[in-house]
């Protein structure tokens, strides 16, 4: 027992010392420079000067190896002692070496590693870090402690990696961090917020592991993963709802719902143009899972799978480029035509082919997903064999007066009132402001798909769509008209509404309804003198607090130099949770919300962006 007790300890003897960089303590700055604390720069400078020529490789042939390393070791001090600013930063070092600290570990000689990850130094950068959408990893080092070591590339596939030198970085940098010792980490939640790490004991043995689940621990995972419990619930995330999001929904499975992959929180931050869900085992039978964890992704307008099986988990660069990869037909909406078409109804958008269907069918009738599937499946092989390109969509058409496809025929188009036929499939061309209607049913024809694919061939065959004649060519309906400013997403929505939310509309419709009925202009005027505070107050937003103190509220009745912050921007992702000030107003075009003119800092610069209402959050002054 002695004997294996004695080994054991001379084990953790030897492995301790190489876990914690197997280096001797290095000496203080002022030894390399043999000066006192309280030396003059002269002093200092002279010393510097006296030691370099001394160790200086050309001058020391014979022992050219340990002549480098004084050198570079003097070089590194002076660096240090011969800036005023630096030099009061190291004076100030044992204030970050208290005992009270706790571990302090001296780090491995780098010996010509290059880490992954850049480098922070200035507020306005450790500013966009913080206000990003996703963890950052911030490794605070100066040039004798630190962690640099193999195990950063290990962190680096899965979050991003910073390095803060703290003898370099600017102070503000050091005060809003509130560093007070170091080498340690500064781990982000992607949300504004982070919290301090100092790895001891057996973190060394396992340091990139011990990091990645300090990050899982920081985040706040269910905000970008949600968990689902019941069958019902995986049902409405699946379901595509009348004015939901059309993204493709990414279905995650694994032993336990509450177990937390960082693989897919950094999916989840990165591809914002995806939902993201996680279910436990009791999901595998459905998607026919063999092995965990495994994740499918799956398109709520068909209800289709990309893949024909479940992937298995991989890393996250590899996850990422895998969900990436998988492309379903999008809705059409500005970002997937600025996307596909490059904003431009020309080239291979000269003709683009569009599934027509009400709002909630989709949502709700297997036969309208059957008819899309055979409309993606017609022109994914006219796009195969075709000489010229041909780009698909779906979108959402109801008749009503804000549908972009107004500008059409509307005995022609699908509509609310119709149920049974609230499908329509056109080909429109955009330069000569024209379509041609699918002249046949698409709902419940076991042939929808065969004619579908020999109609579009024909319609791609017409090189020239100003070449149609008035009579639609003698074999097309022609619909005269044009597809208006096209709508931007529908909102984030992944399931129906809640009872409030349901009953708030059916209140609302009543309202509408009954001041359409006053005929009488007193009662109608006394309607709104008395209602509208009533309406005013029930639409106000609630207020609520964060962890910093201010209090976001709707960005209602904003004024120049209200501060403010940008969020929910699905175009330019960058500026989200951006603070800056009202500085004017971008009034916009009938039918669309006036913006706002916000004064941001990013990459160091002022900026001023155009901002809708319903983007920005009003912050206390």
């Amino acid at each position: 027992m002695q004997n294996w007790l004695l080994r054991l300890a001379l084990t953790f003897a030897v492995l301790v010392p190489l876990a914690c960089g197997g280096s001797q303590k290095e000496k203080d700055y002022y030894e390399v420079l043999g000066v006192a604390q309280d030396a003059s720069e002269s002093d200092i400078k002279r010393a510097y000067k006296k030691l370099a020529l001394k160790w200086h490789p050309d001058k020391n042939p014979d022992q050219k190896e340990t002549a480098q390393r004084e050198f570079i070791a003097v070089q590194q001090a002076y660096e240090v002692l011969g800036d005023a600013d630096k030099r009061r930063r190291y004076d100030n070092q044992k204030a970050f070496f208290s005992e009270e600290s706790g571990e302090e570990w001296e780090g491995a000689d780098r010996g010509g590693f290059e880490p992954p990850g850049e480098p922070v130094s200035s507020l306005s950068r450790l500013s966009e870090i913080l206000s990003m959408n996703e963890p950052y990893v911030i490794h605070v080092y100066s040039d004798q402690r630190h962690y640099f070591g193999q195990w950063m590339n290990e962190v680096a596939q899965e979050v991003k990696l910073a390095h803060l030198n703290v003898f370099t970085a600017e102070e503000d940098v050091l005060q809003r961090l509130g560093v007070r010792r170091y080498p340690m980490f500064v781990v982000t939640s992607g949300g504004g917020g982070w919290q301090t790490y100092f790895p001891h004991g057996f973190d060394f043995f396992r340091l990139g592991e011990s990091v990645l689940q300090v990050v899982l621990d920081t985040v706040q995972y269910t905000d970008r993963v949600t968990p689902l419990h019941s069958e019902a619930a995986l049902d409405d995330f699946l379901r595509l709802v009348a004015v939901g999001s059309s993204k493709p929904r990414v279905v995650v499975v694994v032993d336990d719902v509450r177990r937390r992959l960082l693989q897919v929180y950094t999916a989840a931050c990165r591809l914002q143009t995806h939902h993201f869900a996680q279910v436990g085992s009791w999901a595998a039978d459905r998607f026919k899972v063999r092995r965990l964890v495994s994740w499918v992704i799956v398109d709520p307008a068909t209800r289709q799978g990309f893949h024909p099986q479940p992937q298995l988990l991989s890393g996250a660069a590899s996850f990422r480029q895998q969900i990436m990869d998988a492309r379903f037909m999008p809705e059409l909406h500005r970002r997937s035509f600025e996307e596909l078409c490059h904003g431009s109804w020309s080239g291979s958008c000269a003709w683009v082919a569009l599934f027509l269907v009400t709002p909630d069918m989709l949502g709700k009738e297997e036969k309208a997903r059957r008819a899309l599937r055979n409309f993606r499946e017609a022109c994914r092989n006219v796009k195969e064999h075709a000489s010229h390109s041909l780009e698909c969509f779906w979108g959402r058409h109801d008749g009503s007066p804000d549908s972009p496809f107004r500008g059409l025929d509307p005995q022609l188009l699908p509509s609310q009132k119709a149920p049974g036929k609230g499908v329509s499939v056109i080909a429109y061309a955009g330069a000569a402001k024209q379509a041609i209607l699918y002249p046949k049913e698409v709902l419940g024809r076991e042939l929808a798909q065969r004619d579908l694919t020999k109609w579009l061939q024909q319609i791609q065959a017409i090189s020239d769509p100003s070449h149609l004649g008035e009579d639609g060519g003698g074999s097309h309906t022609v619909l005269r008209g044009f597809i208006s400013a096209l709508p931007d997403p529908e909102e984030e929505r992944t399931g129906p509404k809640g009872f409030i939310e349901r009953a708030w509309e059916v209140c609302s419709e009543i309202l509408r309804r009954l001041f359409e009925a006053v005929a009488e202009p007193r009662l109608l005027l006394f309607s709104l003198v008395f209602g509208w505070p009533l309406l005013q107050q029930l639409m106000g937003p609630s207020q609520s607090s964060n962890s910093a103190g201010n209090a976001p509220s709707a960005a209602r009745g904003l004024a120049d130099g209200d501060p403010v912050q940008v969020q929910g921007l699905a175009d330019r992702t960058e500026f989200n949770n951006l603070r800056g000030r009202i500085v004017g107003r971008v009034p916009g075009p009938d039918g669309e919300a006036t913006k706002y003119r916000v004064q941001i800092q990013f990459g160091g610069e002022s900026k001023v962006l155009a901002v809708k209402e319903r983007n920005l959050r009003k912050l206390q002054s």
